[in-house]
Formats: C-alpha cells, sequence, structure tokens
C-alpha cells in the first residue's frame, strides 16, 4: 500500500483507541510514524526519501524482516527490558507498526508474518497503487472525517 493510505487507516485505528493516557498530540504522530516505518527496508519508500537513507534496505529485503511480527516483538522486548519508562510511547510506536502489517496483508503481494521462520503468508486482493487502492483510501478518510466530525 502507499503511505496515504498506510496513514489514513492508522488514524482511524488510533481514533478507535482513544482515550491515551499520553497526549493525542504525541500519540498520534507515534502511531502515524510507526504506520510508515516498516517501509523503511524500501528504498524508494516516503520514509526512506525523508530520512534519505537506504542503510535498512540493504539490511533486509522488503516486505522481509521489518514486516514480520519478529520486527514488533524485537522492539517490544527492547523498551520492555532497557527504557521501560517508554514502553507506552513504543507501544502506540508499534500499534501504527501492526496497522502497516495489517493494510499490507490486504495486497496482492501480501507479507509474510513470521518471516524468516515460517511460511504463514497473508495476502488480499488490492493491488498497491491501483485505483481500488485508492478507492479504499477514500473511503478510509470519509470514515476518519465521518468519526472526527459525529
Amino acid at each position: 500500500m502507499m503511505y496515504y493510505t498506510h496513514l489514513l487507516f492508522a488514524a482511524l485505528i488510533a481514533l478507535f483507541l482513544f482515550p491515551f493516557n499520553i497526549s493525542p498530540y504525541i500519540a498520534f504522530p507515534l502511531i502515524l510514524v510507526g504506520s510508515i516505518f516498516p517501509d523503511i527496508d524500501q528504498p524508494r519508500s516516503y520514509i526512506n526519501q525523508r530520512l534519505n537513507t537506504n542503510v535498512f534496505s540493504k539490511l533486509s529485503k522488503h516486505r522481509g524482516f521489518f514486516h514480520s511480527i519478529w520486527c514488533i516483538a524485537l522492539v517490544y522486548v527492547v523498551f520492555m527490558y532497557f527504557f521501560k519508562q517508554y514502553l507506552p510511547y513504543a507501544s502506540l510506536f508499534l500499534v501504527g507498526y501492526f496497522s502497516h502489517l495489517l493494510a499490507d496483508g490486504m495486497t496482492l503481494q501480501g507479507i509474510n508474518f513470521l518471516h524468516p521462520f515460517s511460511r504463514l503468508h497473508l495476502s488480499g486482493f488490492i493491488r498497491t497503487n491501483s485505483a481500488t487502492e485508492k478507492f479504499l483510501a477514500l473511503i478510509l478518510l470519509c470514515a476518519l472525517v465521518f468519526v472526527l466530525v459525529f
């Protein structure tokens, strides 16, 4: 999926998680950054263009380790053991991260949740950057506006 679809999907999920114990001015950016972060393994991704780096794309193929549940588990364990006071913030980032995996699981290419240890592959019917994805993004935007207004 494209970055804007990931952002809309994560924002909608974030609205359903309210109330946060953390200010929404901190929570929303953490969730939104988390929602585009897994594409750090794609050299032409939105996040890599902003960070101006290709380091992570050299470490993992696209939709490899960074698109697996293991990456989420690793981040969670690191924060739980070494930065416990920041765990609520990391958890919000990981909510966005997981929303990215769910959204990519709806694409034809799909994702392998347990990469590289298993082939638990989740795939759907949406071609990335297709009219179908753009329609989905429009529906997500309308739902987001509806939830915010009503």
